[in-house]
């Protein structure tokens, strides 16, 4: 599950869930919801699809959303390793950091799905994003003019993170993993 959240208040939260083994769209959450309300639903989800990684945007009020399912205890939340170069030592960062040097690797990896015809698309409204989703006069992809693009980003940052996050084609979590979250939560 990939999640974006905008700040503007006409904007929305979205969503995208991830069949790994498929390499496609299994569901999606598109809704104009406070950051708790869209940790909440993403909590739901993620319980009714056994718990698959959520890479939450930490840029503005995903903060809180991320802060929400940890609180949660929401038991696959993606965290950011970064290597100190100074130190060498390696930390983790939680949340997905979309900026000028990770936003062209998810955009990347979006185009080659496109263009490849490997990743199935669902929902027709993440169709028409991509297709008002342009290169602009100054060279950024952006939505155009009175369009969004919630959908294309999220969409984006699931498809760069499939091959980047640890995946097993049986990754059921075994009754230990199940027992052990249900005593957390207790």
């Amino acid at each position: 599950i990939s999640e974006g959240i905008d700040a503007a208040e006409t904007d929305f939260s979205y969503g995208h869930v991830m069949n790994r083994e498929s390499f496609s769209q299994a569901a999606a959450l598109h809704r104009k919801l406070d950051p708790v309300e869209m940790a909440e639903r993403l909590y739901a989800l993620g319980h009714y699809y056994k718990w698959p990684w959520i890479a939450v945007e930490d840029n503005g009020p995903g903060l809180a959303c991320l802060l929400e399912l940890r609180k949660l205890r929401y038991p696959k939340l993606y965290r950011a390793k970064r290597l100190d170069l100074d130190t060498q030592a390696e930390t983790e960062k939680l949340g997905w950091h979309t900026d000028l040097k990770t936003r062209p690797l998810i955009l990347s990896a979006i185009k080659t799905a496109i263009k490849t015809q490997s990743y199935r698309l669902l929902e027709p409204e993440l169709l028409h994003e991509l297709t008002t989703f342009c290169r602009q006069k100054d060279g950024s992809y952006r939505a155009n003019s009175g369009t969004w693009d919630d959908r294309v980003m999220g969409t984006a940052i699931a498809i760069y993170l499939h091959g980047m996050l640890p995946y097993r084609p049986d990754d059921q979590e075994d009754e230990r993993d199940r027992a052990r979250h249900v005593a957390d939560r207790t």
